[in-house]
């Protein structure tokens, strides 16, 4: 219950997580870097300033629906905890039937 005390009283944030782990993660944010450095380079002033201002719509944008995936994601544990794990295992064994009928 450690992690529920943590997580009530803000402790943790629900967005951060160790992307360094994740070998896709890292070798998008190295892409991203680089081509972005490039592109940087090839600016004007008042190209940098709009491309700023781009950037940051882009992360507002992606902080929402980080913020939404988490609502959804959370309320979907809750409904699956209420009912014991039966509609999940309802729903396996539906799945299982219909692999296995193809």
């Amino acid at each position: 219950m450690r992690l529920l005390e943590d997580f009530w009283y803000g402790n943790i944030d629900p967005r951060e997580y160790d992307r360094s782990t994740c070998r896709e993660c890292r070798e998008a944010a190295r892409l991203m870097t680089k081509n972005e450095e490039k592109l940087r380079a090839t600016f004007t002033d008042e190209q940098k300033e709009l491309f700023s201002c781009y950037v940051d719509c882009v992360v507002e944008h992606q902080t929402l629906n980080e913020c939404l995936l988490f609502q959804h994601s959370f309320s979907l544990g809750v409904r699956m905890g209420k009912d014991d794990g039966r509609s999940l295992r309802r729903t396996v064994v539906q799945m299982t039937t219909r692999r296995n009928h193809l």
